[in-house]
């Protein structure tokens, strides 16, 4: 089928949201992840975006420049805005600032204020606002241009925006004029300058629907104007405070309101979002996502207890108290154990960490650390220590007390323990105060606070039995105690690394070596001393010939279109050239992966030869080629490997190697292939037919010029005109690839999932029981059954969504607006006679959106096309690679999909695992859903972001009265967090 309908389906609700994360296009998604994010305080945050610095700066200055007393002489007041102005040392323009009350919380006019095409709303002289580039999901590169006032030339701005919200609810949002190369000046417009603007929002105490707003700025709007006039032109600037209580009053103003945390828990330095925690109403809790590990932390793990959310972030608060680099001192050093102590801001208690090698593997270490009770061995100022509560295997409730020191009260601490193994053995032990009704404080002891700690092993490259542990705190004592005391009292804990050693000395440590995973799919392992760059060559020669930017035409010759490229960084081309083939790919595989024919289709080639074969997919080729004088002979050594995919396209990569089973010989001069390779690919409906790409970066060596060695390389894809012939009298029947089959259809329909129930869960399990027992389902090893269920919910909760919006339809959405609102969706729009509806959900950071559309094929070649995940690179556009990881049955599989998010102004990519689910329903309709894993086949990749989508997917129902069309319901769920 042609997907053109599915793609037009998908496009209007899918793209800024099933890839990479993309939350700029939706304002109201931004205040979402600050109600997940920011409910209690602001995490640490680290830019590493190329303005990093000054944003982390900019909230500073726009406090400081409001906040000083000095100069400011009232100016203009209107509409219960008061304006002042002040001069400013060193400058003819002046500064301007403007406060006035907004009804509404100060999350909802940063909704507003953030989404710079919203600007029109409350300011009548803009002309036109975007943003250029999202740098992170704080930070925005934005332009504006506003109306031209004769006789003057219209005015523009590019300016970068930043955002931070403080504990106490404040929100500042930062603006300031930058000179970026990816929006140069118009030359219809005079390029102006903000020096220093911005927005503070702070609440008004008792009054939770409304803010105090400020607007300040200094701006030069450049050109020939006169100061004076300048001044006059930007005076009246805050005046959009009374623009914008029009454009926040008629917003659902109680989803904004900011609820401080009381009490934290843990204290609010940890920044563990404790407040959306009730430790009394587990069904209060957010649903936790899923996170990597290897040691029983991993894609079966979902903590459900009371304390699961905080537990899910409390490894990050760990290592990012660890690896910030700012303002730690050294401290202390004793036995090789380096200290070192820092002061933070707001508090007068210090974090202190120690780092230490210690001879076991982190398994061993975390076999003692985790278990409070052995804390004696390794620390001698402990009194007491046990488990209050194990909540699941890898978290614990503790109670632990110590000694008395004279003449001070003995102290006793509750503490939340979480353990998490990540995919390269480092294994964070996490652990933080907690107030919890099981262990109430003692009488004879002041309860003191681990406000955030833990302990990290890194495993020891090359060292497997070793480990780098580092243990890091911030204590309070409680009690009467000075801080200084505390920090006196707390600065050597971490001392206990000394301790620890003698503990593991005597264990068995070969038995807690970490384990390994190796391979790129569930089929083919390789372990030949090249497996780690053949894994990664199909993907540079995709990336080769996919992306599209630079390239140029070269030569057209015999239905072969060649092109060429300058590469940055080197004077080397890179060539491509594409043709069709009458041949599958397979039979042209056959040739290709056989050196010693290339000469049938290279009549340059002089020798050549499989000089070992390292698996049936990987070979180490010699070649050499004819001289041409007056030069030298040149020849190769590569590996060549190759993968087919699932939709029948073959890669074959090759690259130079240098390896001693074939030195370089003294009569030829030893060239290098960069990177080369062969893609087929086959042609939908002609199964003899095959679109055929070669292409290759090559540096012929010696003293020849660049120029030279680009010319003679220019030619070389036409070998793909050479291959015809060769090809032509091969058996090609014999060679077509035959696609998987569609996975199979149940019997009978899944069950729904009231997912809007208390008891969601047991509906899911159930339901997945009565499918089992209506439709036997093949028995599988637990982990594997585990993945099904997981897909198997998805495709329930997507199913129970879908149902439940039945009877909105594009055509009606207007009339049946209050079933969309009565199941929490509100409308976004309507395009390409798709409509598009978004739900919020206050505290979490999962964002809903759903579409629906009708397309004119019936249900079941839908769901063909859906089922087949070839076809998903022509209705996806951002799709950039996939691969089957795990076939679990006819209608299950795990599959990693990389998006390239590019096109949607990010700088980088974004890539998902995710457990698929494919079945049909006894009424004709059918559902393709699935949601995030973890799977220790695919560890994440430091280059890439690795997304969390929730239950997700397609629902597809043929119209009741026309069949042969099909209504198409598309949900996404995205954790942005």
């Amino acid at each position: 089928m042609t997907t053109a309908g599915l793609a037009a389906a998908a496009t209007a609700f899918s793209v800024h949201t099933m890839h990479a994360g993309r939350i700029r296009d939706d304002p109201q998604k931004r205040t979402e992840l600050m109600q997940e994010v920011m409910t209690e305080a602001v995490p640490e945050y680290a830019p590493t975006h190329r303005y990093a610095a000054i944003c982390l700066e900019s909230h500073d200055r726009v406090r400081d420049m409001v906040n000083t007393p000095n100069g400011w002489e009232p100016f203009h007041e209107a509409n219960d805005v008061v304006i002042l102005r002040k001069t400013v040392d060193g400058s003819p323009l002046q500064q301007v600032k403007g406060t006035g009350m907004i009804n509404a919380p100060p999350r909802a006019i940063a909704e507003v204020v953030r989404d710079i095409s919203r600007k029109g709303e409350y300011d009548d002289m803009l002309d036109d606002a975007y943003t250029v580039e999202e740098l992170d999901e704080w930070t925005m590169l934005n332009y504006s241009s506003f109306k031209r006032v004769w006789p003057t030339t219209a005015r523009d701005f590019l300016t970068l925006q930043h955002e931070k919200e403080y504990e106490d609810g404040t929100i500042v949002i930062a603006f300031f004029s930058v000179d970026d190369a990816v929006c140069e000046p118009k030359k219809s417009h005079v390029r102006a300058r903000v020096e220093i603007g911005g927005w503070i929002l702070e609440p008004v105490e008792g009054e939770p629907l409304q803010c105090r707003a400020t607007y300040a700025a200094q701006v030069d709007l450049a050109g020939s104007l006169p100061a004076s006039v300048v001044n006059k032109a930007t005076s009246k600037a805050p005046m959009c405070i009374d623009g914008l209580r029009s454009v926040v009053a008629n917003m659902p103003l109680e989803d904004y309101v900011f609820t401080p945390p009381s009490p934290p828990v843990p204290s609010a330095s940890s920044s563990l979002n404790a407040d959306k925690v009730d430790a009394d109403d587990p069904g209060s809790l957010p649903a936790p996502a899923e996170d990597p590990n290897d040691m029983g932390v991993d894609s079966g793990y979902t903590p459900t207890h009371r304390y699961a959310a905080i537990c899910l972030e409390s490894h990050d608060q760990v290592r990012d108290m660890v690896n910030t680099p700012n303002g730690w001192e050294p401290f202390h050093e004793a036995n090789d154990v380096i200290i070192l102590r820092k002061t933070v801001d707001g508090s007068p208690l210090q974090q202190v960490k120690g780092t230490g090698m210690i001879n076991a593997p982190p398994r061993a270490i975390a076999e003692v650390v985790r278990d409070i009770s052995r804390k004696g061995e390794y620390d001698d100022m402990l009194d007491d220590a046990y488990t209050v509560e194990e909540l699941d295997e890898w978290t614990m409730l503790n109670y632990s007390s110590f000694k008395r020191v004279w003449p001070t009260t003995a102290r006793d601490f509750l503490t939340l323990q979480h353990e998490k193994e990540y995919e390269d053995g480092t294994i964070v032990i996490a652990f933080f105060s907690v107030d919890d009704a099981v262990c109430e404080p003692k009488k004879s002891h002041v309860r003191a606070r681990v406000e955030i700690g833990g302990w990290i092993l890194e495993p020891v490259e090359g060292e497997p039995l070793q480990c780098r542990a580092t243990y890091a705190a911030q204590v309070d004592l409680a009690g009467s105690l000075p801080a200084s005391v505390v920090n006196k009292a707390t600065s050597k804990a971490p001392m206990c690394i000394d301790g620890l050693r003698s503990v593991v000395a005597n264990m068995p440590l070969e038995d807690y070596r970490t384990r390994t995973t190796w391979g790129v799919d569930s089929g083919y392992t390789p372990t030949h001393r090249y497996a780690a760059i053949c894994l990664e060559s199909h993907d540079q020669v995709r990336d080769m010939v996919n992306t599209p930017n630079g390239w140029e035409p070269f030569h057209e010759a015999n239905d072969v279109v060649i092109l060429r490229k300058t590469v940055d960084g080197s004077p080397l081309q890179q060539v491509k050239g594409t043709g069709m083939i009458n041949a599958p790919p397979r039979a042209i595989a056959e040739v290709v992966r056989d050196i010693s024919r290339k000469g049938e289709y290279d009549d340059m080639l002089d020798d050549a030869y499989t000089v070992e074969e390292l698996d049936e997919w990987t070979m180490l080729n010699y070649s050499s080629f004819k001289r041409v004088w007056p030069t030298t002979a040149r020849d190769f050594l590569t590996l060549q490997h190759e993968k087919e995919y699932e939709d029948g396209t073959i890669v074959i990569a090759f690259f130079s190697v240098d390896d001693a089973v074939c030195e370089p010989k003294k009569s030829h001069v030893r060239a290098r292939v960069e990177i080369g390779g062969w893609i087929l690919e086959p042609v939908e409906g002609e199964p003899l037919q095959c679109r055929a790409t070669y292409a290759a970066q090559v540096d012929l060596a010696g003293s020849l010029p660049a120029s030279v060695v680009n010319k003679a390389t220019s030619k070389a894809p036409m070998c793909i005109d050479g291959l015809r012939s060769v090809v032509a009298n091969m058996p090609l029947e014999d060679y077509v690839f035959t696609p998987p089959p569609p996975p199979a259809v149940a019997n009978t329909p899944p069950t729904v999932l009231k997912i809007d129930d208390d008891t969601a869960k047991e509906e899911v399990e159930q339901a997945a029981a009565n499918n089992e027992t209506e439709a036997p389902i093949p028995a599988l090893p637990e982990h594997l059954a585990a993945i099904r269920q997981t897909g198997m919910m998805a495709a329930l909760d997507v199913q129970h969504t879908a149902e439940s919006m039945a009877a909105v339809t594009p055509s009606n959405y207007k009339e049946t607006k209050s079933v969309a609102e009565a199941h929490g969706w509100s409308y976004v729009n309507d395009k390409n006679d798709v409509v598009t509806f978004r739900k919020r959900v206050p505290g979490y950071s999962i964002h809903a959106f759903l579409g629906k559309g009708v397309i004119p094929l019936p249900a079941a070649t839908i769901y063909t096309t859906l089922c087949n995940m070839a076809h998903r690179l022509e209705y996806d556009r951002l799709l950039r690679d996939y691969s089957i990881i795990n076939q679990i049955d006819d209608q299950t599989r795990v599959v990693w999909m990389l998006h390239e998010a590019k096109a949607c102004l990010l700088t980088h990519a974004r890539d998902f695992v995710v457990v698929l689910h494919q079945a049909a329903a006894a009424d004709g309709s059918f559902v393709a859903a699935g949601r995030s894993i973890t799977v220790p086949e695919k560890p994440e990749d430091e280059s890439v972001v690795r997304g969390e989508v929730y239950a997700s997917g397609w629902h597809l129902k043929p119209l009741a009265d026309d069949p042969s069309q099909t209504m198409v319901t598309y949900l996404t769920q995205i954790n942005v967090a």
